[in-house]
């Protein structure tokens, strides 16, 4: 497994103006939530990053408002994957709101995630609240996003 600071120097790397540095795939590397938050910290200013793969990761909806805040700083990022996490419907609902209002992202992948699950109560009114705030979130980030081209939302327990 590769340690914190293995991410802290990558992340001096990315954000010192020297670096030319587009493309970082850090996919299946079992970062966890604490790794993804601190390394969206370093990486919010970040000035040349075009594509973030953190697929693979174990992440979950903690670490989302981290991810939310570079999805917001970060202007030159084209391409965000997150495939294979464990992110449900109160991150996904997160996601949605900042993609709602995001100018740059053209490529946005929360495949085999559950954003559509996660919920569990036995107040079925509840419930269907929660499911029709989901889907009026997603409908909004998708109305209003004038940016993106692809995204891929399969595998989430949608219904």
């Amino acid at each position: 497994m590769i340690k914190v600071e293995f991410y802290q120097k990558l992340a001096e790397v990315v954000n010192d103006p020297i670096s030319r540095l587009e493309v970082l795939d850090l996919e299946a590397n079992k970062m966890g939530d604490s790794i993804v938050m601190l390394l969206c910290s370093w990486l919010k200013d970040s000035p040349y990053i075009k594509v973030l793969n953190l697929s693979k990761n174990e992440i979950t909806d903690k670490a989302v408002p981290s991810i939310c805040t570079v999805l917001d700083q970060c202007t030159d990022l084209k391409g965000l994957y997150l495939h294979y996490n464990r992110i449900l419907s109160a991150g996904g609902n997160m996601l949605a709101a900042s993609l709602r209002t995001n100018k740059f992202l053209e490529v946005f992948d929360i495949s085999f995630n559950s954003i559509g699950a996660g919920v569990v109560t036995a107040d079925i009114e509840k419930s269907m609240n929660v499911k029709d705030t989901a889907a009026k979130l997603w409908s909004d980030c998708f109305r209003f996003n004038q940016s993106l081209i692809h995204v891929d939302i399969s595998h989430n327990n949608l219904r």
